[in-house]
């Protein structure tokens, strides 16, 4: 699929993680950030735009911790320490200041509980308190638990 300015990228079937960040308040805040990716009518943004308005794709869940900086780049680096991963060139992160090969990320490993856990963990690791919202029907569900 054609990705913006990145090209056309291929993309395996299987699961993968996207970091991101949503500092600020309203809809440019985090879970006016989130609604925003989960809606498939949209105009085409950031890289995560063009994969998630795919008929292909879908969400499966959302990890998200509130904090005041960034913390994606670690949140990655500690992502491709801890799991077997593939980085998807440049996705998400041709503006990335700290060297990420990649924000999004191909799980070689299909197993969506331990992936799950293993985030959950890098958060911790970070001294980040980490949500976990599960989807229902493409929409955040109603439960939200924290870790």
């Amino acid at each position: 699929m054609k990705v913006g300015r990145l090209g056309f990228m291929e993309f395996r079937r299987g699961l993968y993680g996207y970091t991101g960040s949503a500092l600020g308040y309203g809809t440019k805040g985090l879970m006016g950030r989130i609604q925003r990716h989960l809606k498939k009518d949209k105009k085409c943004f950031w890289h995560i735009d063009y994969l998630l308005k795919s008929e292909y794709s879908s969400v499966k869940a959302v990890i998200f911790a509130e904090t005041e900086k960034r913390f994606e780049c670690r949140i990655v680096g500690e992502t491709i320490k801890a799991m077997d991963v593939v980085p998807m060139r440049r996705f998400g992160s041709s503006d990335c200041n700290e060297g990420c090969k990649s924000h999004l990320y191909f799980f070689i490993e299909n197993d969506f509980t331990m992936i799950i856990n293993n985030i959950i963990d890098v958060y911790h690791h970070l001294g980040l308190v980490p949500n976990l919202c599960t989807l229902n029907r493409k929409t955040l569900s109603n439960e939200i638990y924290e870790y």
